[in-house]
């Protein structure tokens, strides 16, 4: 991952690589972020689709800036 052009270390987890739409059309997703560098920071977070979805419908509102070495529950 990258953040202002610098080789940031992050790892993000998710309980599943995939997520289904229940009938009002929403879901959520739990991730772990971890921040395996030695600053604070906000990883970046790309949505990747299926041939028939639009990443633009997806949105992350807000997310922690985990601090070195921490890790953060987001959903």
């Amino acid at each position: 991952m990258t953040e202002n052009g610098k080789n940031e270390k992050w790892v993000i987890t998710t309980a599943t690589p995939e997520v289904t739409l229940g009938q009002d059309r929403a879901a959520e997703v739990t991730f772990t972020i971890t921040n395996q560098s030695r600053r604070t920071g906000r990883p970046g977070i790309d949505f990747h689709t299926g041939p028939e979805t639009d990443a633009a419908w997806f949105s992350v509102e807000e997310y922690p800036r985990p601090k070195p070495g921490a890790t953060a529950p987001w959903s």
